[in-house]
């Protein structure tokens, strides 16, 4: 059977209805004994504030009776904190905050039901009853009989006890001892909610109350006031729209690891009373929690998440551009979870990985479903995957908090302004395009025609003197080898004796999969546009990146190898570790395939690059946090891990920027006179290696710009390949390739070892590496689809 109870609604943050009155006297008694079918109960005198009814065995008819309490209202009024640029820094708008009518609520509520619980030692007990407010007094009062078991009476004789008042939510089940609250998605306006509040089954709890029978009646042991306060939190989310044209969507879904209550299947919350000492307010829910099986935290940072949703009332719902908040809002309730409001610091620091693949930060994400302009689908940015709303979570009971959302125009992304082929000179600069788009690394293995470049041909280009009907094209600088991973390859698989990988650290967690991922976060400088205009120059700035890839990928030949980086441009921040705002967010997953080489050893193939921009309020890693979610699925969640369900959902991929890296063909046994020569003069000196991941780059101090900026002449540039060049012995930056070249694909240095009899000649393999394929950017965008 079944208690109706009252349902009342959240409280202002510090506003709580006020208990037990412990410094009146109490009234004179005595104990009384009355016989029910689960035992004896006793009836003792509780002076705490108000009536109390008989103890309501649950097996007779006296536990259909019905609670009926009114409700209390909440209003939406603008709160003292102010709203967070992308910086995070406080800006001069007020957030929207929910508070709740306190003389109204005791107007309309002189007397609410309660639940009772009581504690001494292991014995504990729920009592329905109801409390009365009393104006002298200022709060609502308990002054009645109680019936308790006759073991808790007698405990509570000769040791301290405990009492805590429940009321609210929307029922309580006196079988299994706990409340109920609906699942509160309440869809408002926050124009009307000012003059006409909304009413919500919030649950309430007081604090613990120290008892104890003294003279027959139940009395306080000191003179504290215990305090009702809301449990849970409200969350307020609001709407406001920055692109160029009014937003119409037709709901929102929320996905956190730290907030509960509401879910996807429309479940109350579950509120047990009865538990081990102490333990009273034990929270649990419904809702049910998932993880992925290709999850990379571990122990308990491995937060679950859940999600729950809200479809607008109406056909859709229209925010309109210009950036005032949408008079529409919805309200949810929620319970905390366990996870902290940022990772410790020691997650987030750069020079620390230890916990980089731990789900450790409370997070909530806002998504928007449907959402079009000018009634077409928005595919920048994807919705699917970038939230409108997002923040570090980790809410407090009895407060109440606004999650602002909002639609803005996505940047591009900066690998979209790759050129989708190589460029090269045959009388004209021309595009050698690659063809079979697909993100499968196999098919282009052994597409090795690729035309290459020579110095001074790469020279035209870096200074700026060469324009196809795709734009301007340049060299890639150092920003653009470090977005392609030329600069810095990511680390494909394992060689212990190269030193010639990214320095990763040793620092690995096991994932739920079985499968280690080395993870290292660091500083990166990268290219990126303000506007999204063809003619601006782009800004070379510090991003945060993270890289993910799996410790130990196979190395056997035709074994397919995938890294993952995370980037946005803003710091962290180095306090409390928080991720800022960035639109210019994105993650981008490189797959290769092995090849083995004439020596044996296996290289790195061909290098697909995809990128998918995460949105401004993505919060959290992408190896642990959702970035797809499907409503009513038996696994809602899709984790970019999970490549093959991620990558191959259009829905997902909606905005996916594709590019790829080839293995060209290299010169061999070009000679002092052959320098320079246009490649279609000295082509059959190419030879198919398949296995030289090289490519032009121009960083000041190195090589490869040095002898561009020798232009056409070619004595210079052999004098460079003899008196410079060939005299570097030992490992060194100034004659490093761009590029997968080393054994397993690392960084490879030319350099002479003089320890050899005679000492080896690097010339001529200088004078072959004159030729490199040459691919190039432009400040024109050439498009999302190019490989």
């Amino acid at each position: 059977m079944k208690f109706n109870l009252l349902t009342v609604t959240s409280l202002l943050c510090g506003l709580f209805l006020l208990g037990s009155c412990a410094k009146d006297e109490p009234q004179s008694g005595k104990i009384n004994t009355e016989a029910v079918d689960n035992g004896p109960r006793v009836n003792v005198p509780l002076q705490l504030d108000a009536e109390v009814s008989e103890f309501v065995d649950p097996q007779t008819a006296k536990s259909a009776r019905a609670f009926n309490s009114p409700q209390s209202p909440v209003t939406v009024k603008d709160g003292a904190n102010a709203e967070l640029d992308d910086d995070l820094n406080v800006t001069a708008t007020k957030q929207k905050v929910l508070s709740a009518l306190r003389a109204k609520f005791i107007e309309a509520n002189p007397t609410i039901d309660v639940v009772l619980h009581i504690e001494c030692g292991s014995l504990v007990a729920n009592v329905a009853s109801t409390m009365t407010y009393e104006a002298p007094l200022g709060r609502y009062r308990h002054n009645t009989d109680v019936a308790l078991p006759s073991a808790l009476a007698t405990a509570l004789a000769s040791a301290n006890g405990t009492v805590t008042v429940y009321t609210g939510g929307t029922g309580y089940d006196a079988t299994t001892e706990s409340f109920t609250v609906d699942p509160v998605m309440e869809e408002i306006s926050l124009t009307s909610a000012t003059a006409t509040p909304v009413n919500l089954p919030i649950l309430y709890a007081s604090s613990p109350i120290q008892v104890k029978i003294n003279s027959g009646k139940l009395l306080p042991v000191g003179v504290s006031t215990s305090q009702l306060k809301p449990q849970g939190s409200l969350l307020l989310v609001t709407f406001r729209n920055n692109m160029d044209q009014d937003v119409t969507f037709d709901g929102i879904t929320a996905v956190t690891n730290n907030y509960f209550g509401p879910n996807n299947e429309s479940k109350p919350a579950l509120l047990k009373l009865k538990g081990s000492k102490n333990a009273a307010t034990e929270l649990t829910t419904e809702a049910t929690k998932y993880t992925s099986e290709y999850s990379t935290a571990t122990g308990n940072r491995a937060k679950a998440y859940t999600y729950f949703y809200k479809d607008f009332a109406s056909a859709g719902f229209t925010v309109a551009r210009g950036g005032a908040r949408s008079d529409k809002a919805v309200v949810f309730w929620g319970y905390k979870g366990d996870a902290l409001p940022v990772a410790p610091a020691s997650a987030n620091r750069l020079d620390d990985n230890g916990l980089l693949l731990n789900a450790a930060t409370g997070l909530i994400h806002i998504y928007a479903q449907n959402a079009q302009a000018g009634g077409q689908v928005i595919a920048r940015p994807n919705y699917s995957v970038a939230p409108i709303g997002g923040a570090n979570f980790a809410p407090a009971d009895g407060k109440a908090y606004t999650l602002n959302c909002e639609f803005y125009t996505q940047p591009r992304q900066a690998l979209g302004y790759l050129d989708k082929g190589y460029l090269y000179k045959d009388g004209t600069w021309k595009h050698y395009d690659i063809n079979g788009p697909t993100n499968n690394p196999t098919v282009y293995n052994g597409m090795t025609t690729v035309p290459l470049a020579s110095s001074a041909e790469a020279a035209e280009v870096l200074n700026g003197n060469v324009t196809t009907p795709e734009g301007k094209m340049f060299v890639m600088d150092k920003a653009w080898l470090n977005l392609t991973s030329l600069l810095n390859p990511i680390e494909f698989s394992e060689d212990a004796s190269s030193h010639r990988f990214k320095d990763f650290s040793d620092a690995f967690d096991k994932g739920t999969s079985g499968v280690d991922y080395r993870a290292h976060i660091y500083k990166e400088v990268l290219p990126y546009k303000a506007t999204n205009d063809d003619t601006s120059d782009f800004t070379n700035a510090e991003f945060i990146g993270a890289d993910y890839v799996q410790k130990d990928q196979p190395r056997q030949e035709g074994k397919i190898g995938q890294a993952y980086r995370q980037l946005y441009i803003a710091p962290r921040n180095a306090t409390t570790g928080a991720q800022p705002r960035s639109k210019y967010q994105t993650v981008m997953r490189y797959l290769t395939r092995a090849n083995k080489g004439g020596d044996g050893n296996i290289y790195v193939g061909p290098l697909v690059m995809e990128s998918i921009y995460l949105g401004k309020y993505f919060y959290g890693n992408v190896m642990t946090t959702p970035l797809l979610v499907t409503r009513g699925a038996a696994r809602p969640f899709t984790y970019i891990q999970e490549g093959g369900s991620f990558f191959a959902n259009a829905e997902a991929t909606r905005d996916l920027v594709t590019r790829v890296l080839l293995n060209a063909k290299t010169m061999n046994n070009i000679s002092e006179s052959l320098v320079l020569q246009p490649y279609a003069t000295v082509v059959s000196h190419a030879t198919n290696q398949g296995i030289q991941l090289l490519h032009w780059g121009a960083i000041d101090g190195e090589w490869e710009k040095a002898v561009m900026n020798l232009g056409n002449n070619r004595q210079a540039v052999v004098d460079y390949g003899n008196n410079v060049f060939n005299n570097v012995t030992s490992l060194s930056r100034v004659n490093r390739f761009y590029g997968y070249n080393g054994y397993n694909g690392g960084i490879l240095a030319l350099w002479r070892n003089t320890t050899l009899t005679p000492p080896d000649d690097k010339r001529g393999v200088f004078r072959n590496l004159t030729y490199q394929p040459l691919r190039t950017y432009s400040t024109t965008y050439q498009g999302n689809k190019g490989y």
